[in-house]
């Protein structure tokens, strides 16, 4: 009976000490598991925090060319308006030639009219000292 209890525990000992170092050798390959892993977290965050840059440097891009599209607008609307100032002003000035010729012609129908009035009214003035008598 000792033989036999001997053996057992010689048999659960060795069955122990085979478990003890199956997962001895199982600690040590999944320390080796996380810190492969804790490598590649580090790896793949480093890459998540470039994209994030690369998507805010290409929503900035997209803001600036939106602006650009924008100003591009303003600028066309400023040269139609500048083109349509344009046109009004050949316009005026074409009015205001028109009113400077009408404007001479009234000075000189005025000046031949008042030198007509001259005349008329120094034949008036003649007239008149005669008309008393």
């Amino acid at each position: 009976l000792k033989e036999e209890l001997q053996e057992r525990f010689r048999f659960s000992q060795s069955d122990v000490k085979r478990q003890y170092d199956y997962l001895k050798d199982s600690m040590v390959e999944g320390r080796k598991k996380a810190q492969g892993l804790a490598v590649e977290n580090a790896e793949l965050r480093a890459e998540v925090a470039e994209l994030r840059a690369q998507l805010k440097s290409m929503e900035e891009i997209e803001a600036l060319e939106e602006k650009v599209y924008n100003l591009e607008q303003q600028m066309r609307a400023a040269k139609d308006e500048k083109a349509a100032v344009h046109l009004m002003m050949e316009r005026y000035q074409h009015i205001n030639t028109e009113l400077e010729r009408s404007l001479a012609s009234l000075e000189a129908q005025d000046k031949a009219q008042g030198s007509e009035m001259k005349g008329m009214r120094l034949h008036m003035r003649s007239l008149t000292p005669r008309l008393r008598r």
